[in-house]
């Protein structure tokens, strides 16, 4: 989503990509559990691999985008309770 956007959007969806990213949190919620259900965390797994395939050579893609979406999949990597979103998301990270 990030990566997809014009200019004019971009500070919008990069804070609607840190707000789910908040929902795996348990250290912010104050339980031992995260909100968002395991379905949604491997959709975002997967939706950070498939940005990851996005060639710099693409014209929406920008180096700072692309380092903001590594920052948020090392963050999601941390906080994920799939082993599916964790392979997902090193496969992402190397490429």
């Amino acid at each position: 989503m990030v990566g997809s956007v014009t200019d004019k959007h971009r500070r919008q969806a990069r804070e609607r990509v840190e707000l789910w990213l908040q929902h795996l949190d348990c250290e912010r919620l104050g339980s031992n559990r995260a909100e968002l259900p395991l379905i949604l965390e491997i959709a975002l797994a997967q939706g950070f691999k498939s940005a990851a395939n996005r060639r710099r050579r693409h014209r929406g893609t920008t180096q700072e985008t692309r380092e903001f979406l590594v920052q948020q999949a090392e963050t999601l990597l941390a906080r994920s309770r799939s082993w599916y979103s964790q392979l997902t998301l090193i496969h992402a990270l190397c490429l």
